[in-house]
């Protein structure tokens, strides 16, 4: 994975993008990361029956905070949330800040995409085989989608299948559109020709906003992408190793 160290002194300006990537084995002692997290967060946590999804839900919020309160320049505990009109989380308005965020974990990986002033969405998947992948896709997947997924073979399918729906759940969350955007209406295919690297334009006919995605370099085992409003973007990815902000 090709993903940094970050500077002590964040900045982020208005055509940047921030990636965040964490791996739940590497992380800080869990009472550390205990101490940064809101009650409700924590008790959210608490409902969680299995550890592992407990110990990645504590991991995910403490670096959410973190990675906040570096680019605000307060404290984790100070970062004040709120929700958006269709539920997606945002900075409180008391903070007078542009910056935008999203986050998501599977497995043992947590990923966190950081822009200023423009809507942003992140997914990652641990890519785990099954044999029901091509029904899946039938269910959430696009036409051109489907057909892209049947002409893999078996061995490449679950990378591609992973691949598709990162893009797609990124999608969905940087529009904040949660279950009302049924995922089979649009397609994250790139454009006929285009380099396999290339930004894809998500082909949304209702969408009235350009929306921009990316595939980034995961962990092994692993699928992540990030969707954007807007095009132009530099990107930075670090790598998040614990939290800096006392």
């Amino acid at each position: 994975m090709d993903w940094r160290t970050p500077p002590q002194a964040l900045a982020i300006a208005d055509d940047e993008i921030h990636l965040w990537v964490a791996i739940l084995g590497e992380a800080p002692p869990g009472d550390a990361l205990v101490s940064s997290l809101a009650q409700g967060e924590l008790a959210r946590a608490q409902r969680l029956l299995r550890r592992p999804d407990r110990e990645l839900f504590i991991l995910a919020h403490a670096m959410l905070r973190d990675v906040l309160a570096r680019y605000l320049r307060i404290t984790p505990g100070a970062i004040m949330l709120s929700s958006g009109a269709q539920g997606k989380p945002r900075l409180a308005e008391l903070h007078h800040s542009k910056l935008r965020f999203n986050l998501a974990h599977s497995g043992q990986a947590v990923l966190c995409g950081v822009a200023q002033g423009r809507e942003i969405g992140v997914d990652i998947e641990a890519a785990v085989p099954r044999e029901d992948l091509r029904s899946i896709a039938a269910h959430f997947f696009a036409p051109d989608e489907c057909a892209a997924l049947a002409v893999r073979t078996v061995s490449e399918q679950a990378e591609f299948f992973y691949l598709l729906w990162t893009r797609k759940e990124a999608y969905v969350k940087a529009r904040g559109t949660g279950l009302n955007l049924p995922l089979h209406e649009f397609s994250v295919l790139p454009a006929m020709g285009a380099p396999s690297d290339a930004v894809i334009r998500c082909l949304d006919t209702a969408a009235q906003t350009d929306w921009y995605c990316s595939d980034l370099p995961a962990p092994q085992g692993y699928a992540a992408a990030t969707v954007v409003a807007g095009s132009g973007c530099n990107f930075s990815r670090w790598r998040w190793q614990g939290i800096l902000s006392t």
